[in-house]
């Protein structure tokens, strides 16, 4: 009997123990349920802020295994304090984030002027230079816009103007008429400085000086391949045309007495805080970096644009992720693969169409390309020659 006793005990005491352990185990586990869905609710609220700086929420959702969130916003001028309450099975956990709204946000063009479009013109953004991905990029003009009717302006963000407005219908974005006024307000004379340092661009592109280029008067324009950039607080004053083949970049003052061309550039610069100001007495064109420029033209300059180029700017954001997603049997990963795709389209194989339009059977798992994606694609594939004699081997 005493042996008995004692098995008993120590069997007791480990159930006991056991018990305890696994009540533990649980109330960790929904523990963790509950800060992932506080962490879900953060996701969900920040999502709304970028859709709506002036949302105030509460935003409250339950996720598939009956974990909750609720969250609070605190939205007070540039920031927002975000209270994220996730719960699971009795457990709760609190999260506490606070966003500065308007941080680091390049929207795109803002002038005074008229802003007229010409050729095709895509307009994005970025969330700022220390965090690339695309944001919705905007445009605004005091005075009026005018798009070419056989061309496109592609807005990711909103394109508005306090003027009058020609050939809205050729626009992809929102249109608002109104919209924020620019707070450039600035007169060439405010822009000049009282002496100047440097007559000439230095081959490195860096105007650490204050400088000037003196144009004769009908003579060519000046012209520059290398990247420029102008510091805050340095101003390039250039007295005729200026053809910046380049680009420019740079927190300072660019002032052009004729007409400006710069071509747009994919590289960043960490120290770029405000952004460049640039005055012109007549044109500014902003060309594509692919854009053939003949500066000589009896009307200015002239531009034709690369039909690829275009086709790549107007590329959807998920392209480049979709395409390394379990591609079929035999689909090139090189510059082919567009040659491909268009014999694919013509007559598709079974592991193709599930591919490109998902299995019907499981749309959770293999939901296929998205619309706007099979869009681009059938279009890269009607240009496959083109393509393919752009890149270099």
């Amino acid at each position: 009997m005493l042996i008995s006793g004692v098995i008993l005990a120590f069997v007791l005491g480990g159930l006991n123990v056991a018990a305890q352990h696994l009540f533990q185990v649980s109330a960790l586990h929904n523990r963790h349920r509950a800060l992932c869905a506080a962490e879900v609710g953060i996701s969900k609220a920040t999502y709304q802020l970028e859709q709506n700086p002036a949302a105030t929420g509460p935003i409250v959702g339950t996720l598939d295994d009956t974990s909750g969130y609720r969250v609070t916003i605190d939205n007070s001028g540039t920031r927002a304090v975000l209270h994220s309450v996730g719960q699971a099975a009795g457990q709760s956990q609190r999260l506490k984030v606070t966003l500065s709204l308007d941080a680091d946000t390049y929207l795109g063009i803002s002038t005074l002027g008229l802003f007229d479009c010409r050729r095709n013109t895509f307009i994005n953004g970025i969330r700022s230079l220390a965090d690339v991905r695309s944001s919705r990029g905007n445009t605004h003009t005091q005075g009026n816009m005018r798009v070419d009717p056989a061309y496109r302006l592609s807005v990711t963000g909103q394109a508005s103007y306090a003027g009058t407005a020609e050939g809205s219908g050729q626009v992809d974005g929102q249109m608002l008429h109104g919209g924020a006024a620019s707070n450039l307000a600035f007169t060439k004379a405010s822009l000049l400085p009282g002496s100047y340092t440097r007559f000439a661009v230095p081959y490195t592109g860096e105007i650490s000086q204050n400088t000037r280029i003196t144009v004769p008067a009908g003579g060519p324009a000046a012209e520059y391949t290398q990247a420029l950039h102008i510091p805050e607080g340095v101003t390039m004053y250039v007295t005729g045309d200026l053809v910046l083949h380049g680009g420019v970049s740079g927190g300072g003052n660019l002032v052009v007495d004729g007409t400006l061309l710069t071509r747009g550039s994919e590289d960043l610069r960490n120290d770029n805080p405000k952004g460049l100001v640039i005055y012109a007495e007549k044109d500014v064109v902003i060309a594509h970096p692919s854009t053939h420029i003949d500066s000589s033209a009896d009307d200015g300059f002239t531009g034709r644009i690369s039909a690829v180029g275009e086709l790549f700017a107007d590329m959807p954001e998920g392209v480049p992720y979709l395409l390394k997603q379990r591609l079929p049997p035999g689909a090139p990963s090189n510059v082919n693969f567009f040659s491909w795709y268009a014999t694919q389209e013509a007559s598709a194989s079974a592991a193709f169409r599930e591919w490109r339009d998902g299995d019907d059977s499981n749309r959770t798992l293999n939901p296929g390309l998205p619309p706007e994606v099979k869009t681009w694609l059938t279009r890269a594939a009607g240009m496959h020659a083109q393509i393919e004699s752009t890149v270099t081997p």
